[in-house]
């Protein structure tokens, strides 16, 4: 597993560089259709992707399934890291997206512990890393967290304010058919 957290190091710890590719990735029996966004037409995340669903579907990682909610113990090493960049003030906020799409990607996956990813997930919203308005991204991150269910509810009342705050200053736009859409999202 050490292996995976050094290729996901050198990988974080370099600037992404965005491209646009026109086909959807094909590797072997697997075709992957992905959102068409600049970090899901990243080179590397279909094969991020794929390593995490090659790792949970040959038990390489034990997902967590018991009835309590998993602690911090029972996260995965390299979930541990991903988490780390998440919660680190001084990870770059390309970095920090490009984490969340992947968590977005995943969200099956990651919802066993989603307890433990909402708060930094949510912070990434409150601090504006995602944007100063309701974007497809937000969104995104909204309708995976709400997928998660009681795993996904935060314990800080004040980030969840926060984030209502946030969305409620932001619901307002010129066009009715967006205000009501970004209405939907506070609902």
């Amino acid at each position: 597993m050490k292996w995976f957290c050094s290729i996901l190091e050198v990988f974080l710890t370099t600037d992404l560089k965005i491209f646009h590719r026109e086909n959807p990735v094909e590797g072997g029996m697997t075709v992957m259709k992905l959102d068409q966004s600049d970090f899901n037409n990243h080179e590397v995340m279909p094969n991020l992707i794929a390593v995490v669903r090659h790792m949970v579907d040959n038990n390489i990682t034990q997902l967590f399934s018991g009835d309590e909610l998993p602690s911090i113990s029972d996260l995965p090493q390299w979930m541990m890291f991903l988490k780390s960049k998440l919660e680190n003030p001084s990870t770059k906020a390309n970095i920090k997206l490009f984490i969340l799409r992947l968590i977005i990607n995943t969200e099956d996956v990651f919802g066993h512990y989603g307890n433990l990813f909402v708060v930094p997930m949510l912070n990434c919203v409150v601090d504006g890393i995602i944007g100063r308005t309701i974007n497809y991204f937000i969104a995104d991150l909204f309708v995976t967290i709400l997928s998660w269910g009681e795993k996904a509810i935060p314990s800080d009342k004040n980030l969840v304010f926060e984030v209502f705050k946030f969305l409620v200053s932001c619901s307002p736009h010129t066009r009715a058919d967006i205000s009501k859409y970004n209405l939907s999202l506070i609902k």
